[in-house]
């Protein structure tokens, strides 16, 4: 079974670019980054290998460079977000330390509840501290989609039965 590796060139080049269309910026460098070692591996050894790594890699951090530019690519947040952005956590750290530390004095049969419930509260913190710092990547935005979808009635619950036997 041979392997052809201008194929091989031009699926990396291929997923990199896949990966840029869907926001995964670092992860489309990374296949710029594969480029790069072929780029190096075919140097001297085979030109016609070379110039198409060497081509595709060009093309690929250039598409990189552009989203950079149209402010498309993973957005890096600033200093001033990112600071912000931990002192929410640590807040939200904090409010869920004080309401664990509560659980010693509170007065409940179901402490698992009361637990779940401190998680359920700073679950949702958390994500409404990224949507207000306006943050998007297809897993979160998926996660949004569901969370709304369960607040206003159009997502069902499963239906769990328990049988004893």
């Amino acid at each position: 079974m041979s392997i052809n590796k201008r194929q091989i060139i031009e699926n990396v080049h291929s997923v990199g670019v896949t990966l840029l269309k869907h926001g995964e910026r670092d992860a489309a460098i990374d296949s710029a980054i594969k480029l790069e070692g072929m780029v190096d591996a075919y140097e001297g050894l085979d030109n016609t290998l070379y110039n198409a790594a060497f081509e595709a890699r060009s093309e690929l951090l250039q598409r990189i460079l552009h989203n950079e530019k149209q402010g498309r690519a993973g957005q890096q947040p600033d200093r001033v977000t990112t600071r912000i952005a931990a002192q929410a956590l640590e807040a939200l750290f904090f409010g869920l330390c004080q309401c664990l530390d509560q659980l010693k004095e509170v007065r409940t049969d179901l402490p698992d509840d009361y637990v779940a419930r401190c998680k359920a509260s700073f679950t949702d913190g958390l994500l409404n501290e990224f949507e207000r710092l306006g943050y998007h990547s297809a897993a979160f935005d998926r996660l949004i989609t569901l969370r709304d979808a369960w607040d206003s009635g159009r997502l069902e619950s499963p239906h769990v039965t328990e049988t004893t036997q």
